[in-house]
């Protein structure tokens, strides 16, 4: 059967849009520097091939996180890592699995800043009684980012209370703006009306992501 161009999926930029293998290389050089969690890369999770795995560990649990080194993960997948000047937002997809905690804690590090900083670190809520796949936006466009994009540290969950609650992640995307969000989305946007989506509900959730800010700010 003759395949056309609508048929074939899109090739992705790696360096653009984060995804993970089963390699124990990606895990073991991408991922260090583990606290009270344990982080696996795990297969066929929920429509994903593979999806890292976070889940908190150990006797004391009050501050999960764990550094994923974007460069390393560039080299390994063969691609130059991008410039936080020209990308001001990340999104990351999750999926909350017995999780106390609602924020999410993303320590940015790029340019001079090669670890985690508290002036380097923007927070957003997720839904943690959302059993499915959801999208989590940081606005780093007033945030210390810039110069290229050395990692990241996720801590996943600010509010854990006990061992085994988990946090798949199965995308970290780099976008330019807003507008660009929305047609990850899948939506359109319209240059005369500024931005629309298909209905008011949709409209109400993908602005209450775009509306979250740091909440350290205040």
């Amino acid at each position: 059967e003759e395949t056309t161009a609508e048929d074939t999926e899109p090739t992705l930029d790696l360096a653009v849009n984060v995804r993970f293998d089963g390699s124990g290389s990606m895990l073991k050089k991408s991922f260090s520097s583990a606290n009270q969690c344990k982080p696996t890369i795990e297969a066929n999770i929920d429509g994903y091939d593979y999806a890292l795995k976070l889940t908190t560990s150990g006797s004391a649990v009050n501050d999960p996180f764990v550094y994923f080194d974007y460069s390393r993960y560039c080299k390994l997948v063969g691609v130059s890592p991008v410039s936080a000047d020209d990308y001001k937002y990340v999104a990351l997809r999750i999926k909350c699995e017995n999780l106390a905690g609602s924020e999410f804690e993303l320590f940015h590090c790029a340019g001079k800043v090669t670890g985690a900083t508290g002036d380097a670190v923007t927070r957003v809520i997720y839904d943690n009684s959302d059993p499915e796949w959801q999208y989590i936006l940081f606005d780093l466009s007033r945030a210390n980012w810039a110069g290229k994009v050395n990692g990241f540290r996720l801590d996943f969950t600010t509010s854990s209370k006990d061992a085994g609650e988990t946090m798949y992640i199965s995308e970290i995307n780099f976008i330019k703006s807003d507008d660009d969000f929305y047609k990850m989305l899948g939506y359109d946007t319209d240059p005369d009306a500024h931005k629309y989506v298909e209905s008011p509900e949709d409209k109400e959730k993908v602005d209450k992501l775009l509306a979250v800010t740091d909440s350290s700010a205040s």
